[in-house]
Order: C-alpha cells, then structure tokens, then sequence
C-alpha cells in the first residue's frame, strides 16, 4: 500500500487534523506508521476502505491524491504554515517546483478594460516562464488563465471546490483546458 492510500485513510480518522497529521509523519517518518498508530484496530478496515474509496474516486476523474508528507507532494507546499494533508491534482504538478510561479487574483465583476489588461500581464508573465496561477472564478481569474494560454504559457487553478467541479459552470471548458494543458489542484474530494 502507498502514501496516497495511507494518507487519505489517514485523513479520514477521528481526531487527526492537519496539526496531528503533521506531526505523526514527522515522527513516525511514513504514512503507514502514522496511520497504524492513529488508527485503532475496530477502525482501521473502515479507513482502509474509505481510503481506497477515495484514491479511486479520484482516478476515476484523472486526479492525483498527493499525501503531506510524500515524495509526489509538490515542495513549495510544504514549506506552508499549514500545508493541506491532502490535495487532489491533475495535469503538470512538477511546475509547482520548477518554475517562478505567480498568483493573479481579482474581482469576479472585471471590466472589459480590467480583464483585457490582465490577459495581456498573465500572457507577457507565461511567455517570460511563469506559472500563472489563479482560482477559475469568473471575471480577474478567468482572464489571467486565458491569458497565460493565449501565450502558449503555463497556468494552474487552486479550486474552492472537488476538482472535477467546474464552477463556475460557464467555465467548463476553461476547466477542460487546464485539466489537460495546464494544472488543477483542490483540497476537495472529488
């Protein structure tokens, strides 16, 4: 069995948040010890299958469950205060760690000039060898993503919702986009 696995049952038990999930990998040094010992025995059958449950939703819409604490999760992350136990992926997660990366955020009630001005910034930022990041919102967001597209750059969306949620609904083919030409990563189930 694997962090991803491990990690995700891991998330599933009672009494473990972020502080505690922390801090069992940090001293037991793997997933499987981690959950093995916050686990108890009645319960562990049931996380297991909640794990796996949860790994398989996620491949089932082509996401990644990358595991705090693991090889596959992205680097940067870890160095937050508060690193999210679990995050689902899909696309190029190695940008996170091999290229400048650049948050655009902003007003989902963008003017046309706001929204043209961003486009033109996240182009000219993805054309220089950003990630252009961004939340897929209507307005600000949305134009910093097509921006970096529009370059032929690089743009990833942190999503308040599972990552196989296209909200807003008007964005899905935006979502399509990013899910195969660029990054989509949520800490929301699938």
């Amino acid at each position: 069995m694997d962090a991803a696995l491990f990690g995700a049952a891991l998330s599933l038990a009672p009494r473990v948040g972020r502080v505690r999930y922390r801090e069992l990998l940090d001293r037991l040094g793997d997933h499987e010890s981690a959950f093995r010992e916050a686990a108890g025995n009645a319960e562990r059958d049931e996380l297991i299958a909640g794990g796996r449950a949860l790994v398989a939703r996620a491949s089932a819409v082509g996401a990644q469950v990358l595991a705090y604490g693991s090889r596959s999760y992205p680097a940067r992350l870890r160095e937050l205060a508060d690193p999210p136990q679990l995050l689902f992926a899909c696309g190029r997660l190695e940008w996170l760690d091999e290229r400048p990366v650049v948050a655009i955020v902003g007003t989902r009630a963008a003017t046309a000039y706001g929204e043209r001005v961003t486009r033109e910034i996240a182009g000219q930022l993805a054309r220089a060898g950003a990630l252009v990041l961004s939340g897929m919102a209507r307005g600000i967001d949305a134009a910093a993503h097509r921006g970096a597209l529009g370059a032929g750059g690089r743009t990833g969306a942190v999503l308040g919702t599972g990552i196989d949620i296209a909200y807003p609904a008007a964005h899905r083919a935006l979502h399509a986009e990013l899910a195969t030409r660029g990054l989509l990563l949520s800490e929301q189930p699938p």
